[in-house]
Formats: C-alpha cells, structure tokens, sequence
C-alpha cells in the first residue's frame, strides 16, 4: 500500500484507535481526510513533506472532526504538531475547530472546476493543440453559463434541506450523494448548452420526489437562491460541479475528434472517459489554493517539512506549474 496506512481498512474505525496509531508510530505525519479526498491531499502533502505520511480516511466530515478533537485532547504538543486534518467546507452550516483545514469553497470537488484546470487537463494530459485549447475555453464559459444558471435551483434546494434540518435538530433524510444532477439537468444536443428537464422543473416538485415533509414554505427555496452566484461557482455543491465538468470535457473529446465546432480534426493524444476515476485522473491538474499550503507549514514542525522555512502566502501555490 505504498507505506499509507488505511486504518478503516485494518478495522480501526474509532478516534481512540487512531490515536493508539500514532503514538506508536513516532516521528511520522498522519493525515485525517474524510474518504474519496485522499489523492487531492496526497500530492500536495508530500510536495511539502521529507517522507511519505500515513493518510486515514476517516469515513465523513464528522468523523474528522470528532479524531480532531479527541487527539488534541490526548495527544501532547509534539504529537500534535505531526497531524493534519482536512474536512470540505459544504454549505458553511456546521463550526469546524480553527485547527482543521477547511476547503475555501464548498469542497474539493470545487478545484478541479476551473478553466486553468480543464487548461492543464487539456495540454497536459489529452495533449490537445493550443489553437484547440483556446477553441475549448470560449465554449467551456458559454457551457459553464448554461450549466450554472440552472444549478442554483438545486443547490438552493439542498441549501435549504439541510439549513432546516439544522435549525430544528432534525435528522438527515436525504442523502445528497444519492441526488444525481443528471437527472434534471440535460447536457445533449448543443455542446455549449444545458436544459432543465421539465418533469423536475419546481421545487415542488423535487420535494415530493425526495420525499421532503418538512413544513418548509417554497419561497424559502427561492430566497435561498440568492446565495448561489452563477459568476462565482465555489460556494455550488462540489460533486455537481464535477459532474458538469465531466460532461464538458467528454463533449470536447468528441467535438475534436469528429472536426466539429471548428477544431482541427483529430488533433488530440490522449482519450480517457472522464466518468472513471476523475479524481484520481485530474487530481494533480486541480487549482492548489494557498490556504492549504499555509496551513500545512504552520500546522507541522519544522522537522517534518522538506521546506527552508515557511513560505508567505504571496508566494506561487504547489502545482502552478504541471
């Protein structure tokens, strides 16, 4: 396994088993991150570290916060300064501690969704020509424009569920994994368009299909609608976005390799059906913010980072340059 440790695997699933991990394993960093996060993390940990760290998947947001807590309760200050904690920021409804890192958007998912993203994904993995990158770019902002203006429905929808549930003390009754954005927005037909599938067009009518009996009146929806700017995409649900960027870049492949939209035929090295693993796939492509490298040499000891010191926040980000 490369030398990382999966404790969940291994049957160890409580904070207290975790910590048994690290106080017998010395001078080694240990990585807490809530599951399919891991390989974002990965790549940019060991760009600041002298060895490999031991990553646990914690199983969920939660999970995280509850080994956060416990460690920084048992552990001693040398202990602690050889943990990192990582945990999605969501919809900014839950109070996560100062000394977990938290996503600057809704979660990581968010990173691999910028145009420099699908830039390097572009040149740098399917090999495409500059004049078909710039090609792409033009319709990747008329795609994002079409997609976005029809996301804020559901995202105020999920918004507005869990900020109920929140505020009442209810228990979750939907998972938002299991709502697939596929089934009410379309991307066929106009490589630079989506629709809204008409049978799920009201929020009536997603809350009946999700079985949603909360007294929550639909002007709630709507107001909730304001908090999601189609212009500044980090605050939309994460795995949405990543399945509209799978889209896109399954209809740039097909577009180059037929010679439609005006790209040079055929002028692509790499092919990949982005639906499979696209995580792990783009994963050293997506945007580094430098939140995440500031808190990483301020979280460790010195001793633990292949740095000369810590480096200011102005400086470049890991993976500027691919």
């Amino acid at each position: 396994m490369d030398n990382q440790v999966y404790l969940m695997q291994q049957g160890a699933k409580s904070p207290a088993a975790w910590w048994l991990q690290i106080i017998q394993t010395p001078n080694k960093v240990f990585c807490f991150v809530e599951g399919r996060d891991e390989p974002y993390y990965h790549d940019r940990v060991m760009q600041l570290l002298k060895e490999r760290p031991n990553f646990i998947k914690c199983g969920g947001k939660r999970c995280v916060i509850e080994a956060y807590r416990y460690i920084e309760q048992k552990g001693s200050l040398e202990d602690n300064e050889r943990t990192l904690f990582f945990v999605d920021r969501d919809y900014d409804l839950y109070q996560v501690p100062k000394g977990i890192y938290i996503t600057d958007s809704y979660s990581i998912e968010n990173f691999y969704t910028s145009w420099e993203t699908i830039e390097r994904v572009l040149l740098d993995f399917m090999f495409v020509s500059e004049k078909n990158c710039r090609l792409a770019h033009a319709l990747f902002c008329k795609f994002s424009t079409s997609y976005h203006a029809l996301a804020v429905k559901l995202n105020a929808f999920c918004y507005t569920i869990r900020k109920y549930e929140l505020d009442n003390n209810e228990i979750t009754t939907i998972k938002f994994d299991n709502l697939k954005v596929g089934k009410y927005i379309e991307a066929k037909g106009d490589i630079a368009k989506c629709i809204f599938r008409s049978d799920h067009a009201n929020y009536k009518q997603l809350c009946e299909e999700h079985n949603i009996t909360y007294p929550i009146d639909i002007s709630a929806f709507t107001e909730n609608e304001a908090k999601f700017n189609p212009n500044n995409t980090y605050n939309f649900r994460g795995k949405f976005e990543l399945q509209y960027i799978t889209w896109f870049l399954q209809k740039i492949q097909s577009a180059i390799k037929n010679g439609k939209e005006g790209f040079d035929k055929k002028d692509i090295d790499r092919v990949h059906d982005f639906h499979i693993n696209t995580l792990l796939i783009m994963s050293k492509f997506a945007t580094t913010p430098s939140s995440l490298e500031d808190y990483i040499v301020s979280r460790l000891d010195c001793r633990y980072l292949s740095l000369n010191g810590p480096r200011p926040s102005s400086c470049p980000t890991m993976l500027s340059v691919i």
